[in-house]
């Protein structure tokens, strides 16, 4: 386009300045994914990016008491959710994880795939929001 279009231009790279200092070099993290599912509004991403951090241990204790009570459909239920979020979010590691042990789950592998799928997943969204959480100088 010339620069004396009546059309606003839009940036391809996401507003920068609102991106927290660290957070793409976060593990398993692409933040510009994320950024898509919110047209670049990087303050909300940070936002949601930071309460998906501060519910992780919730999940994850819901997660293990499903997992020993082999629970499975409330464990799915649980995945699922994590998928979802994971993806939108852009936290490609997670996301993976989620579909890989809704797969078992649905697949009804044993119990010890399960678990080791739903222990990969839960150890990966911990250290996901150790990392988110420590942008802030806030632990988890």
């Amino acid at each position: 386009m010339e620069d004396g279009s009546c059309f606003a231009r839009t940036d391809e790279a996401p507003h920068e300045a609102a991106l927290a200092p660290g957070v793409r070099s976060i593990a398993g993290l692409d933040p510009d994914a994320g950024l898509k599912h919110l047209r670049g509004r990087s303050e909300s991403y940070m936002r949601l990016l930071k309460r998906f951090a501060e519910t992780r241990a919730d999940e994850v204790d819901a997660m293990r008491t499903h997992l020993a009570a082999r629970s499975y459909d409330e464990l799915a239920s649980v995945v699922h959710n994590v998928k979802g979020v994971a993806g939108f979010l852009g936290a490609a590691a997670i996301h993976g994880l989620a579909m890989e042990t809704a797969t078992a789950l649905r697949r009804s592998c044993g119990h010890g795939e399960i678990e080791r799928l739903a222990e990969a997943l839960m150890a990966a969204q911990l250290k996901l929001a150790e990392d988110v959480l420590a942008l802030d100088g806030k632990t988890s």
